[in-house]
């Protein structure tokens, strides 16, 4: 043994949905003032227009790189939840 513990299953699940959750909730929100839509009268964000490729695409990037950096990810590191 590495004397090292794996995490458990419940803490590595919250810590996914929690950093789902908040990518998508600031990404969002960061896309649609970026787009210059907040007090437009419009809908802040739409899923139909570009603003829903670049949420998906910040969401990927987010996992992607953060999981291969040595912290992982934000809610990982709170929870304490890498993968080993």
């Amino acid at each position: 043994m590495s004397g090292k513990r794996q995490a458990s299953t419940l803490r590595v699940v919250s810590a996914e949905i929690l950093d789902f959750l908040t990518v998508f909730l600031i990404g969002r929100y960061l896309i649609g003032a970026a787009a210059g839509l907040f007090g437009s009268g419009e809908a802040a964000f739409s899923f139909a227009d570009w603003q829903g490729l670049a949420l998906v695409f910040l969401i990927v990037a987010y996992f992607y790189l953060l999981s291969r950096t040595g912290g992982g990810t934000l809610w990982q590191r709170i929870l304490k939840a890498k993968r080993h």
